[in-house]
């Protein structure tokens, strides 16, 4: 057997032996830890990054657009307004009752959509109002995304007086899309059964459509204008 000296001696070995292991093994646990909770927080952190992309990408598209100063006829200009063909008919009546009662029309529309509101142009609003009777006749209700347009250089026309049938305005409408898109600007007149229709007019015949449809839900089968060439809103220009 052991004496008690030896025995002491190998407890006292066996304690210090077991002191040295032990923090070693405790900071092996505490590292260990700290790794997935590093882990984790670079997750929160990736999934903190694509929810403050996501909500500002939803800034841009919601933000009100500037109108550019830049020449409207320019390549440079690119961007659009994305436009509810409804919040057009809405407009084209208020267009439609502001030259009732001014004889003129306005220097801009305001026009409501889901993506905020946009002040239109006169020649931008030709442009939706083209755009917007075409999509009507065909049955297609979608955006209408509108670029800027300069406004015509000389408008002409003759007095217009009679009616004028959907087939023909529908057709008059693919035109002046057609014109604007080439030509970055809206036409100094429209040829049609009853003429040339100066600039100013046709901005008022197709308020008058839009504002019946808004009424009616549908597309009226003419349109009937009584517009010398003389008339005040012939002789005035808007200019936004």
């Amino acid at each position: 057997m052991l004496n008690f000296k030896m025995k002491i001696s190998l407890i006292g070995i066996l304690v210090i032996t077991l002191i040295s292991i032990s923090p070693i093994y405790a900071e092996e646990m505490n590292n260990t830890d700290e790794a997935i909770d590093i882990e984790n927080d670079d997750i929160n952190e990736d999934l903190n990054l694509v929810e403050e992309t996501e909500n500002s990408s939803e800034d841009i598209q919601n933000a009100p657009v500037v109108e550019s100063n830049k020449d409207t006829s320019s390549s440079e200009v690119t961007a659009t307004r994305r436009l509810g063909m409804y919040g057009i008919a809405d407009a084209a009546s208020r267009v439609k009752n502001f030259v009732d009662v001014n004889g003129r029309l306005p220097n801009y529309v305001t026009v409501y959509s889901q993506t905020g509101y946009y002040n239109l142009s006169m020649p931008d609003f030709l442009y939706v109002l083209a755009k917007t009777t075409i999509n009507f006749n065909n049955g297609i209700i979608t955006d209408i995304y509108s670029n800027y347009y300069s406004n015509p250089t000389s408008p002409t026309g003759v007095s217009i007086n009679g009616q004028i049938t959907k087939a023909n305005y529908y057709a008059y409408a693919q035109s002046i899309v057609s014109f604007m898109d080439s030509n970055g600007r809206a036409p100094n007149y429209l040829g049609t059964s009853l003429g040339n229709m100066q600039y100013q007019t046709v901005i008022y015949m197709y308020s008058l459509i839009l504002a019946f449809q808004l009424d009616n839900g549908r597309l009226p089968n003419y349109v009937t204008i009584n517009i010398a060439s003389s008339h005040s809103i012939n002789n005035y220009l808007p200019v936004y």
